[in-house]
């Protein structure tokens, strides 16, 4: 069974392509998703600097381990106090 990730944000279709294969991908910004009926399984959230993670997601989902962005910085549009993580990484990674 593949882990369950939140997209918040849209990306190239080759790289949600390399999602899809691996994650059971959740698209939020596709506006079809129910925040109550996947907070339990995601994981992890994927979103663009620009985007970022608004609170009202965070407050929804477990408390996370890590964090890892593309974005760093000031612009960071992610409350990591909120989120509850331990630590947080730069992810280079572009998709």
């Amino acid at each position: 069974m593949k882990p369950d990730i939140l997209l918040l944000d849209r990306f190239s279709e080759s790289g949600e392509a390399q999602l899809d294969a691996v994650y059971r991908v959740h698209r939020f910004y596709a506006g079809s998703v129910a925040l109550d009926d996947i907070a339990q399984t995601v994981r992890a959230i994927v979103t663009s600097g620009a985007k970022g993670a608004p609170n009202a997601v965070i407050d929804k989902l477990t408390p996370w381990r890590s964090l890892q962005s593309a974005a760093w910085g000031p612009t960071l549009s992610i409350s990591i106090e909120r989120a509850g993580v331990r630590s947080m990484s730069r992810r280079l990674q572009t998709y």
